[in-house]
């Protein structure tokens, strides 16, 4: 996963698959067979199976926000 993570590019947009909703404000995601755990700050709620662009705001740590809003998606580790 951390080749995945550093080979990301601030302003690169990426699209990813929800995997599982595990609470109200974190979910898991598949991204090119990895997954990752992400805490979702918007109010826009996801299902699972749903295909989600996020663009990289900020690599070290690595930051996302959803593509066309300016809301967070920061990774959980």
């Amino acid at each position: 996963m951390q080749s995945t993570l550093q080979s990301l590019n601030k302003g690169q947009k990426i699209t990813v698959t929800v995997v599982e909703i595990q609470n109200e404000r974190q979910i898991l995601v598949s991204y090119r067979g990895e997954l990752l755990r992400v805490r979702n700050h918007s109010a826009q709620r996801f299902q699972v199976g749903e295909k989600i662009i996020l663009v990289v705001t900020h690599v070290k740590p690595v930051e996302f926000s959803l593509a066309g809003e300016g809301r967070l998606f920061s990774r959980v580790i």
